[in-house]
């Protein structure tokens, strides 16, 4: 999954050029690299076996004001659902 977002992080990065915000070094960011909005929401799947541990990771930066681990009902793939802070 990361490596996935990496590769599209990569293709941002190359289409906005030198606009693109790499001084940021954000894994979750806007497609041209800043920081996402405030009071909006972050929802993506994770790997089995990585939803618990990555939900408790997001919950403890002050970026998200609340990180909610729930799970697909017919594959129980983890997804997690965070809100950026305000």
């Amino acid at each position: 999954m990361l490596r996935e977002h990496r590769a599209s992080q990569s293709e941002n990065r190359r289409l906005f050029g030198p606009d693109y915000r790499d001084d940021l070094n954000l894994v979750f960011a806007t497609p041209e690299g800043d920081y996402l909005k405030p009071d909006s929401y972050l929802c993506f799947e994770a790997g089995i076996g990585q939803g618990p541990l990555l939900a408790r990771m997001m919950s403890k930066l002050p970026e998200y004001s609340s990180v909610q681990l729930e799970f697909e009902p017919a594959t129980q793939t983890p997804v997690i659902i965070a809100k950026t802070s305000s």
